[in-house]
């Protein structure tokens, strides 16, 4: 499994990504340094790039885009994420699955 560094209390989850706008193919693409590395396709501009990370991560977990926030590093490549869903144990398994499947972790 990846070594994701996940926070948060109660029904709330937090943890990091580095992300790669302007990539190819939108997706998850592992871990580096305790973040999950995701590639967007949209440019960092105007808040496209963000938008499509909240839509790429609430897509996987199945839930709302209302309970996936971008909580610092609005215009950095790392940011910090919250997702707010009642099942916590599943965003984590989820999240740390997600990036474990892409078979580019590092440790």
């Amino acid at each position: 499994m990846a070594r994701i560094n996940f926070t948060g209390s109660g029904s709330e989850v937090i943890f990091e990504v580095k992300v790669r706008p302007g990539a190819r193919e939108p997706g998850f693409r592992g871990e580096f340094d305790g973040a999950v590395k995701i590639d967007l396709k949209a440019p960092p501009e105007d808040g496209r790039a963000n938008e499509e990370l909240i839509k790429l991560i609430a897509s996987r977990l199945n839930i709302g885009r209302n309970c996936v926030e971008i909580i610092s590093g609005f215009g950095s490549r790392r940011k910090r994420i919250k997702v707010a869903s009642g099942d916590r144990e599943s965003v984590i398994g989820t999240i740390d699955g997600a990036a474990a499947e892409s078979g580019k972790t590092k440790k």
